[in-house]
């Protein structure tokens, strides 16, 4: 899967930020190789975040959905109480907003093919 100008591979990589106690939404575009739009609209996602990508504590749950003029996006959303329940480390310092690293991931099932 790509993000807003990739092309659909698999593993690429896309950083994000997210707020903890805000509501989070990240929306995705997917194109060919040939950059045509990939009609999702019969597929489902998931997407989790976790501490490590080897971890299987599932720290989040992201709900994801399908849409777009050519049915090529894929939103994934979190609300703000469920990041509020994200943990991040307790400053001790002058550091206004500490921050933690976290691994998110989305799976695309398109009929039996994840």
């Amino acid at each position: 899967m790509a993000s807003d100008t990739g092309t659909e591979e698999c593993g690429v990589e896309y950083n994000t930020e997210m707020c903890q106690g805000s509501t989070f939404s990240r929306t995705f575009k997917l194109f060919d190789s040939a950059n045509a739009p990939i009609d999702v609209s019969l597929d489902t996602f998931a997407s989790q975040m976790r501490l490590l990508p080897s971890s299987s504590s599932i720290t989040l749950t992201f709900t994801c959905t399908v849409g777009g003029v050519d049915n090529n996006e894929v939103t994934i959303t979190a609300s703000n109480t469920l990041t509020a329940a994200v943990p991040v480390p307790v400053s001790t310092t002058a550091e206004p907003r500490p921050t933690k690293d976290y691994y998110y991931d989305i799976e695309r099932t398109n009929g039996s093919v994840v």
